[in-house]
């Protein structure tokens, strides 16, 4: 079984002709053809991880520092069996 992704853009009378470039090895003859239609979200500023970046800084949650935070959430969630 082979999987080919390709990127495509609906357009408005949704109707889409697709060429498919089968690789060498997949051999001639018949085949089952199953396509899957995965819409993509649009690219929202609102959305982009990096918008959060710096969100923390001049929390308190900030303020303990990293090492201190992980040892605190480690303390709080013990290993059952320790």
């Amino acid at each position: 079984m082979e999987t080919i992704h390709q990127h495509v853009s609906i357009p408005e009378d949704h109707r889409l002709n697709l060429e498919v470039r089968v690789p060498e090895r997949v051999p001639a003859g018949p085949a089952d053809l199953l396509v899957v239609i995965s819409p993509r979200p649009s690219r929202d500023p609102k959305g982009d991880l990096l918008a959060h970046a710096g969100r923390l800084a001049g929390t308190p949650l900030a303020a303990k520092g990293g090492l201190a935070v992980q040892r605190e959430l480690r303390d709080e969630c013990p290993i059952p069996g320790e």
